[in-house]
């Protein structure tokens, strides 16, 4: 049985994930550099570097640990995918106001619901070939599990890679290339896999 999840793994899950993003910019530019603007990579160390400065005074109130995290995030970037993916923090920060710890049987409600204001807010849909699919694969992967989450997670998004690599883009700019972006795999979810593999480090 897994214990509850507080705000002390919050903290290193956040240290790994800052880290491998800062240790991934290149990747990520290079892989944007394909489907995009080609500065996805610097996009998240710049976020990761501003985030890194909250996380030793993140509260134990996981929701305003998130919010906090949502604000630092806000500081340092614009971007289409930064919105989007703070969309998600931003719902699963409410929903987690006023808790000091989560179960991880919580978690799949709690990834789904992020995941329709990220759909929401950034005009994604499942299918599209974007991180929605990558995070809405890991919240059904987590259903039922209490074992390695993060491990879980991670196989997770490799099989929705997997899965989408053939397909074209059809959100953001990934979609204008067309063809091109068959046989590609979607920067953002990839971003998330290296942010996947920071909270396994």
């Amino acid at each position: 049985m897994t214990a509850p999840l507080t705000s002390a793994d919050l903290r290193r899950a956040l240290a790994g994930i800052c880290a491998k993003l800062q240790a991934s910019t290149e990747e990520l530019n290079a892989l944007d550099a394909v489907l995009g603007d080609g500065d996805l990579g610097g996009t998240m160390a710049s976020i990761a570097k501003s985030v890194q400065t909250e996380i030793d005074t993140l509260p134990d109130d996981l929701g305003e640990a998130l919010l906090r995290i949502v604000r630092a995030m806000s500081r340092t970037s614009g971007s289409s995918f930064s919105g989007v993916v703070l969309a998600g923090i931003m719902k699963a920060g409410a929903n987690l106001r006023g808790r000091t710890s989560v179960e991880a049987s919580e978690l799949p409600a709690l990834i789904a619901a992020s995941v329709a204001n990220m759909s929401e807010r950034g005009g994604a849909k499942l299918g599209d070939k974007s991180v929605l699919d990558a995070l809405a694969e890991v919240g059904t992967a987590l259903d039922g599990k209490s074992g390695d989450l993060a491990g879980e997670a991670d196989r997770a998004v490799a099989a929705a890679l997997d899965r989408f690599r053939p397909l074209p883009c059809k959100i953001g700019r990934a979609r204008l290339a067309g063809e091109r972006s068959i046989g590609r795999d979607d920067p953002g979810m990839v971003a998330f896999k290296r942010m996947i593999e920071g909270i396994k480090t």
